[in-house]
């Protein structure tokens, strides 16, 4: 459409989300809402910051996931009705196994890992926890849940510039008990949720934790894959129904 703008955030998130699997080897494509009658075609859904939902949509996610699928949730997701109205928690919450709180004033935030998840966190660890270059939800966790992060805050507050200032960094001073990345079984699936949006970040070390993450909610192989490949290398399978087989 040549008249839409061409800056609309979902978009350049689904561009990075992409990035970072085809980088990793993940084969991966986009779905819509034509395709919710169908999710069962999947193993992984990823759901990056979709903070309008209905009731149909969240029906379709929890059959998904109770039938063995696995979600990766982040940030608002369904929050808002499709009438614009903002609900009080999300519409995924027992699905999540999370209740919302609200938001951080802070757009610098960190996720420090939990103990025995920091093999997650590629390069990551309490003392020196993952950036996140923007705010994240604040979540209470509810039973059935694993807490895999937890929130840390910056020393200072926006619009703070009498105790503390900084010129070009934010670093991590406060550990908060907010979760940050959950883990969840439900039926025969599972899923996870993410109060920050690790899928949006550009750096080499948040793609390698976000595909990390979407491989452990994988309960078979990918569909193909390379293995030990670099990221420059790009696979694409063509199917030669006359030969019966695939190149």
């Amino acid at each position: 459409v040549e008249d839409a703008s061409p800056s609309v955030p979902l978009v350049g998130v689904l561009e990075n989300i992409v990035k970072s699997l085809l980088d990793a080897h993940v084969p991966c494509g986009i779905i819509t809402d034509k395709d919710i009658g169908s999710l069962g075609r999947f193993q992984v859904i990823i759901v990056p910051d979709m903070i309008m939902m209905d009731e149909r949509e969240a029906r379709a996610f929890e059959g998904f996931v109770r039938s063995g699928g696995a979600l990766y949730v982040s940030r608002r997701t369904s929050l808002i009705g499709k009438d614009g109205v903002r609900r009080p928690n999300f519409l995924l919450a027992e699905l999540l196994g999370v209740d919302y709180l609200g938001e951080t004033d802070e757009t610098v935030t960190y996720l420090a890992p939990s103990a025995g998840a920091e093999a997650l966190f590629w390069g990551h660890c309490r003392k020196y926890p993952l950036m996140i270059s923007d705010r994240q939800a604040k979540v209470r966790a509810g039973a059935g849940t694993s807490t895999l992060a937890t929130l840390t805050l910056p020393f200072s507050r926006p619009g703070d510039t009498v105790r503390f200032t900084a010129a070009i960094s934010n670093p991590p001073g406060i550990e908060t008990e907010f979760p940050s990345l959950v883990m969840k079984s439900c039926g025969s699936g599972k899923t996870i949720y993410s109060s920050a949006g690790i899928e949006m970040m550009e750096h080499e070390s948040h793609r390698s934790i976000f595909v990390g993450l979407i491989r452990m909610l994988m309960s078979r192989p990918p569909v193909y894959e390379l293995l030990d490949a670099p990221k420059s290398v790009e696979a694409t399978v063509f199917h030669q129904a006359a030969h019966n087989r695939f190149i």
